[in-house]
């Protein structure tokens, strides 16, 4: 491959979610994707000894060979989220989402936003892990996917931030 050309991966760019199934994971439930999985089993181990998992306890340098399916979001003190890391497969799984606050107060103009913002608002509200399946609609193929969100508190035990895991299956 030429350097400065980046060839897309076999399913094409990234149209539209065509399902989503979201389920909180409350107890020692398997998941299926490995790169989900290790994310689930480091955020259970430390929830196991300490009750919750502070954002301090995440570094992707920790993490390196999952960066490409990582995505961390950050909440505010308004309840808006904001992506502080979205890894390459979870890009070319989603598509490019803009920088800036995924703000369900926006107008409503972009679905999936909104969407994904309640969706952070129940992992929030539950403080435990939420497992999302579904298929995804790309430009030559469908294909399914499997994500992990987990929440991840400040030194005062709330919610601060979202860490995620996405890949296909």
């Amino acid at each position: 491959m030429q350097s400065g050309i980046r060839m897309l991966p076999v399913e094409g760019r990234f149209e539209r979610i065509i399902s989503v199934d979201v389920a909180p994971l409350l107890g020692a439930e398997s998941i299926p994707g490995e790169r989900t999985a290790t994310v689930l089993d480091w955020w259970r181990g430390i929830h196991a000894s300490t009750g919750y998992v502070p954002k301090r306890r995440f570094d992707i340098l920790d993490h390196l060979d999952l960066a490409p399916n990582l995505f961390l979001a950050t909440r505010d003190h308004n309840d808006t989220y904001r992506y502080l890391v979205r890894g390459e497969a979870v890009i070319h799984m989603f598509g490019i989402v803009e920088p800036g606050e995924l703000d369900r107060r926006a107008g409503g103009t972009n679905r999936y936003l909104h969407s994904v913002s309640e969706h952070y608002d129940r992992v929030v509200e539950a403080n435990c892990p939420h497992l999302c399946e579904g298929t995804l609609k790309f430009a030559v193929m469908t294909r399914s996917f499997v994500s992990i969100d987990c929440p991840l508190t400040d030194d005062d035990g709330t919610v601060s931030h979202i860490l995620g895991c996405a890949e296909l299956i």
